[in-house]
């Protein structure tokens, strides 16, 4: 199995089981391959700088890995400093959280009550 990934960021942008002659005919403009074993996933790994499969790092919503980008209805915030989330209306609020390849991509739900 082979990720192909982007060296810049270790992003794994996709996952094939294929030898590599078919693979290196596969790479789009700055991909690179690296052989994977099992169990390995682009939403779950990501390749360090020395093409070393890695596992994402997990989180909490009081400890964000900055800098992150935040959703929230729709609305994407770029984040720098951990954030204090307050809403003005009652009601469920869903985050979702983006902090590059390297963290796992999260979704949290608030409650804010009436």
């Amino acid at each position: 199995m082979f990720a192909l990934y982007l060296p810049t960021t270790g992003q794994i942008t996709r996952m094939v089981d294929a030898p590599l002659s078919f693979v290196s005919a596969q790479l789009q403009e700055g991909e690179l391959a690296a052989w994977v074993g099992d169990g390995v996933q682009d939403q779950t790994h990501w390749i360090d700088d020395e093409a070393m499969v890695q596992p994402k790092g997990d989180y909490k919503l009081e400890a964000l890995p900055l800098p992150c980008a935040i959703s929230i209805e729709d609305v994407t915030y770029p984040c720098t400093e951990q954030p204090e989330f307050e809403f003005d209306a009652p009601g469920t609020y869903l985050i979702q959280v983006d902090a590059g390849p390297q963290y796992l991509r999260k979704e949290f739900t608030i409650e804010n009550p009436a």
